[in-house]
């Protein structure tokens, strides 16, 4: 699917310009590990209890910035992604994408081939 600019852009500055165009491009899913390596999560956990103490550690020192400070330094650096986000025009961009023929295609591809691993496990 084609995302839109923003989505593009806030991609390409939080993972790089070369991890952004090819996992975008490709619509493809980083796995945790590759995910962590590039940038675009900051932490793996791998039980369910290790989740909630890794988000706290995570929202401990965010909160220790005031708010205005954090939230102005923020939107500074995103205010020129957030004038690249006209919604409309990035619900048109992703429908066209989505319910284009070459798309649809695709997912029906997917979609048998998850059918066939499916009755393949009973």
């Amino acid at each position: 699917m084609n995302p839109p600019e923003w989505l593009r852009v806030l991609t390409e500055r939080v993972i790089g310009g070369r991890n952004a165009e090819l996992h975008l491009s490709t619509s493809t899913m980083a796995s945790p590990e590759e995910a962590l390596s590039i940038g675009y999560v900051d932490k793996l956990v791998t039980t369910s209890e290790e989740l909630l103490p890794a988000a706290l550690e995570k929202c401990k020192k965010m909160i220790s910035v005031p708010d205005l400070a954090r939230s102005q330094c923020k939107q500074g650096f995103r205010k020129d992604v957030a004038s690249l986000a006209n919604h409309e025009q990035s619900i048109d961009v992703m429908a066209d994408s989505v319910l284009g023929e070459e798309f649809q295609k695709t997912i029906d591809d997917v979609m048998k081939r998850l059918k066939g691993k499916k009755k393949k496990k009973k």
